[in-house]
């Protein structure tokens, strides 16, 4: 990351792109189809990373998420009777965060940008 930074002109932009971690379907499974990747890198540490080098703003982009028909089903509210659907809107609420833990998106980007006085 220190050589980004000295090889950057003030104002340049460094983006990085890794699979996701966070997504349990890409750290247990995508993640190791390409045999060059060594280790999951969790988005904060590399945010960390990018800020100890002195890049400034960071920011994180979430890309390439995973198809919807590969997610987890939704239950649709409207054809339920009315005292049945405030437990069925609490089941999609568990299934928003057990999908999101699974799938989120596959890859993630980290963009900074070296400040144009340095």
């Amino acid at each position: 990351m220190r050589l980004a930074w000295r090889a950057l002109r003030p104002g340049g932009v460094l983006i990085l792109e890794t699979p996701n971690p966070l997504s349990m379907v890409v750290a247990a499974r995508n993640f190791w189809l390409d045999p060059t990747h060594v280790r999951p890198v969790h988005p904060e540490s590399l945010r960390l990373i990018y800020e100890l080098a002195g890049f400034e703003p960071v920011e994180r982009l979430d890309l390439r998420p995973f198809p919807t028909a590969d997610r987890l089903p939704e239950i649709d509210l409207a054809p339920l009777p009315a005292d049945q659907r405030p437990l069925a809107d609490g089941v999609n609420r568990l299934r928003d965060r057990l999908d999101e833990l699974l799938f989120g998106f596959q890859d993630f980007g980290m963009v900074g940008r070296k400040p144009k006085g340095s």
